[in-house]
């Protein structure tokens, strides 16, 4: 069932994109249970492809309340309604596929230069290498002196990044084009084959995965995605800890509210360290404590 099915079922008014001044695409529009109800102004919007909740009045609002308010059903009954329906928005994105094209460059032996990198990273190249299966790529065209990170979904490569090992070059992540990819990268959690917990630690970029081991994941920046999130829901456990700045803070708050739509536990950690990539083994430790 998805959410125009549920409004229906249980007979709630709302508004399509066209038919009200307050609607957008990919919404639909109800009244607001918490400002306006059955007010007709129809102020809250439910997205379509994703469970987020948004009242022009109340601002950003935990979905499953919202839904249960205005059905007047518990939140796990209308869970076990929609889940299926997320699960079909997952598989429908990651259904098209392009055709892979890795680096003429890549080696999977890593040059002196990128062990001395990843030493300096606080890295053993020979373990990185053995469970990320990481490559070297030294003079290249485009990609001089990087790591390749190989993205693994369902046991099967399909797309790729890579992380300059000079901190003096403007893009430090390089990542494969459209066209270079089975599946596009920021649709996936990197590092989500070598989740096998029932928790997932949510960090922006693979080397803070590295640092914490498996069972972290990456979402390539602070952005992410409605796909990645809906991946990231199929855990009971969620942490988030995004780099420690302003705004990396600011979208690991967004994260952890999306989030909070779904089922589940979530957790949003500040470190003391800059980032997850550079914190101590004391705080790597905490972290991997949810483990447990």
């Amino acid at each position: 069932m998805n959410i125009i099915e549920l409004l229906q079922n249980f007979d709630i008014p709302h508004k399509m994109h066209g038919e009200h001044h307050h609607t957008s695409k990919n919404f639909v529009q109800v009244d607001c249970p918490q400002c306006s109800k059955n007010s007709g102004r129809f102020r809250l919007g439910l997205g379509l492809n994703i469970h987020s909740a948004n009242c022009y009045i109340c601002g950003r609002l935990p979905f499953s309340e919202v839904l249960s308010l205005l059905t007047g059903q518990p939140t796990n009954k209308l869970w076990s309604l929609l889940n299926y329906h997320s699960q079909l928005i997952l598989r429908k994105k990651l259904s098209h596929k392009g055709k892979l094209v890795i680096p003429n460059g890549v080696n999977q032996n890593l040059l002196p230069a990128h062990k001395n990198y990843l030493r300096s990273r606080g890295f053993s190249p020979r373990e990185i290498q053995k469970i990320w299966q990481i490559g070297g790529i030294g003079i290249d065209a485009k990609l001089s002196w990087r790591i390749w990170i190989p993205i693994t979904y369902q046991k099967e490569v399909v797309s790729w990044t890579t992380r300059s090992i000079s901190n003096e070059t403007k893009y430090r992540y390089i990542s494969a084009s459209e066209q270079e990819e089975l599946i596009p990268h920021k649709t996936i959690l990197y590092g989500i084959h070598l989740a096998q917990h029932h928790t997932i630690i949510i960090v922006e970029g693979p080397l803070d995965a590295w640092k914490i081991g498996p069972g972290a994941v990456a979402t390539f920046g602070i952005s992410y995605t409605d796909e990645q999130m809906i991946m990231a829901s199929q855990s009971p456990i969620r942490v988030i800890v995004f780099d420690n700045e302003v705004k990396a803070q600011s979208r690991a708050r967004q994260l952890f509210n999306d989030l909070a739509s779904f089922p589940g536990k979530n957790y949003l950690v500040n470190l003391d360290a800059p980032d997850p990539g550079s914190a101590s083994e004391k705080e790597i430790k905490l972290l991997r404590s949810f483990f447990q």
